[in-house]
Order: C-alpha cells, then sequence, then structure tokens
C-alpha cells in the first residue's frame, strides 16, 4: 500500500507491493481487461503486474511543500452543483483553474520502461505524460475542466490506499457518473474531444492520499515495415 504520510516532509512515496524486485521477470501485457467500458469512458482495476512493478518505489516531490487541504472545499468543487453553474456562466474551461495536488517529480530512467510498457497496448501511437500528482490526504481535488484544448485519448493510471475514498467523476450525454477508486492500483481510459457539443467535463477528488499519473495518447505513428 501506499502510505502518504512516509510521503511528507520527505521525498519518497512508497508502494509495497509484493512483486519481483526485477520488473523483467514479469511478463509484459498487451491489452487491458477493462471492467467498465462505455464510448467515451473505460475503467479496470485489473492492472498487469508488470506495470504495477514499474510505478512501485519511490517518487521524489517536485512540490515540496504540503498545500492547505479543506474536504469540505474538495467536495464543494467536484459537486454537480460546481459544474451547473460553470455551465450556466458559459465558461469554457480547458484546464482547472482550482486544485489542490502536489506534483512529483518522475526521471527519465524510470518513465521510458513505463511508456515502453505502454507502447505494447498502444502500438503506433505517441505517448506523453500529462500529469505525475500526489492528491494529499483529507482534501486533494482538481476542479471540473475538459482538456479539450489538446483533444486526444487519456490514460490515467492510480493508486488509492482505501476503497471509495477518492474519485474520478464525469459529466456527458446529460449524466453524471462517479467512478470510485479501489483499493491499490485504477486504470481509466476516456476521450477528450475538440469543438464537442457535449464535451467530457471531469474532476476528481480525494480524501486520502491518491497517487496519479496520466498520458496523453495520439495515434499518429506509421506502423514499421
Amino acid at each position: 500500500m501506499i502510505d502518504p504520510l512516509k510521503f511528507l516532509p520527505p521525498t519518497d512515496f512508497r508502494d509495497r507491493l509484493n512483486l519481483e524486485a526485477d520488473p523483467d521477470g514479469i511478463k509484459s501485457a498487451d491489452a487491458f481487461e477493462w471492467e467498465v467500458n462505455t464510448p467515451r469512458m473505460k475503467s479496470t482495476t485489473k492492472i498487469p503486474e508488470k506495470l504495477k512493478a514499474l510505478m512501485g518505489g519511490s517518487w521524489p516531490l517536485e512540490d515540496t511543500q504540503r498545500p492547505e487541504v479543506s474536504d469540505a472545499k474538495a467536495q464543494e468543487a467536484c459537486s454537480e452543483s460546481a459544474l451547473e453553474r460553470i455551465l450556466s456562466k458559459g465558461e469554457a474551461r480547458d484546464k482547472a483553474n482550482d486544485k489542490c495536488l502536489q506534483r512529483l517529480s518522475v526521471a527519465r530512467n524510470r518513465l521510458s520502461p513505463i511508456v515502453r510498457e505502454l507502447s505494447l497496448v498502444y502500438p503506433n501511437c505517441s505517448l506523453m505524460i500529462s500529469g505525475f500528482f500526489l492528491y494529499p490526504q483529507g482534501g486533494g481535488y482538481m476542479g471540473w475542466h475538459t482538456n479539450e484544448g489538446n483533444a486526444c485519448t487519456r490514460l490515467y493510471l492510480s493508486h488509492a490506499p482505501e476503497d471509495d475514498k477518492s474519485f474520478f467523476r464525469y459529466y456527458c450525454g446529460g449524466e453524471y457518473v462517479t467512478s470510485w477508486d479501489k483499493q491499490g492500483w485504477n486504470l481509466r481510459q476516456f476521450e477528450v474531444t475538440k469543438g464537442d457539443d457535449d464535451p467530457l467535463w471531469h474532476c476528481v477528488y480525494a480524501n486520502v492520499g491518491r497517487l496519479s499519473v496520466g498520458f496523453r495518447i495520439n495515434k499518429n505513428l506509421k506502423p514499421l515495415k
């Protein structure tokens, strides 16, 4: 499990997984087994063992100062009424301007094997990291936004120490959907579109220390001959 108290103020974030120390000894996967599969969002807790092993270990903080947290503020920022206020004003919100999180630093030698594993699932695609965050215990969050300024497939791998204490929530097709994290690793994929009359508005809430790493995926590479 991940213990956020090991992470603040020290710079190590420990993931105690009972996996081999050498991830090269674990078989790679070329597909994900989605437990939820809709046109705009997919999710699963069945994460390939090698990907979990590569995500384990220590991750240093880039933002070393812990932000002030308020669970009430976090819940309000990720509420349905918060989005309704944004929509009533006709606001476009490509990026969240209301958030409480800390950025993690990732070295190239740690990122490269993770990208290599993902490239087996997403061949002929370019993959770019889009965020590596710790949502602090007690009220971490990222408010409502669409990301429509950068249309692509988004993939997020997150870790939560407890069931149903953090979530990814989205609004699409006139419906709110709350996807609660389960203890351990959670994987979500969703589609971001540009100029869409029905963009996928989304937000993140955490009442526990939640680790999250995201990738932008674009199918823009030619297959090797």
